[in-house]
């Protein structure tokens, strides 16, 4: 469940606070994916969620789904008109994007430019696909909770939480003083 929040830093951040202990319960603690869940909460999750709402910018929510792939998502052979399917939270609308990062998922880049002729990218922009990486976090962790005995996808969260910890380990505070920005 991903809360109401004053920011979309904070309702992401325990959000996915959520998720990971879903994910622990149904696989039984591991201290590596512990330590590597402590360091995307303290560390990552600032890095690139802050700053789509410090320096004057911000974000605005909407209704989206929420759980947007292939499965989720038809079209009416009657009508051509599109079909979705599930949930519908109230959050930042990149988020959508995330399920459709996975390599299980037939969503292929085509999707994401048309998605974007329809939404800007946030700034910064340069983190757009980084961003897009930690949501599909979210889903490859969730995918991994629904799966007792299956470590698949467990390994494949890890590589990611290492991935964007090799590259966004120093945190928002870290990267705001290498570039002379007041911490928020």
């Amino acid at each position: 469940m991903f809360p109401v929040s004053d920011t979309w830093e904070d309702c992401f951040s325990k959000g996915m606070q959520g998720i990971f202990a879903a994910e622990l319960k149904t696989h039984g603690p591991d201290e590596e994916i512990e330590m590597l869940t402590k360091a995307m909460v303290e560390k990552v999750i600032p890095r690139l969620l802050r700053p789509l709402e410090t320096e004057g910018r911000t974000v605005v929510p909407r209704l989206v789904h929420g759980d947007l792939w292939d499965g989720n998502a038809s079209v009416d052979v009657s009508t051509g008109s599109p079909l979705i399917f599930d949930a519908t939270p109230y959050m930042l609308t990149t988020n959508e994007l995330g399920p459709w990062r996975g390599a299980r998922h037939k969503k292929t880049r085509a999707y994401v430019e048309e998605y974007m002729k329809h939404f800007q990218v946030s700034e910064p922009a340069v983190e757009f696909n980084d961003r897009r990486e930690l949501y599909c976090l979210r889903f490859d962790m969730h995918a991994s909770s629904l799966y007792p005995g299956n470590l698949r996808f467990r390994g494949i969260v890890k590589d990611t939480m290492y991935k964007l910890l090799d590259k966004y380990g120093e945190g928002y505070e870290g990267c705001a003083e290498r570039h002379g920005l007041v911490a928020a």
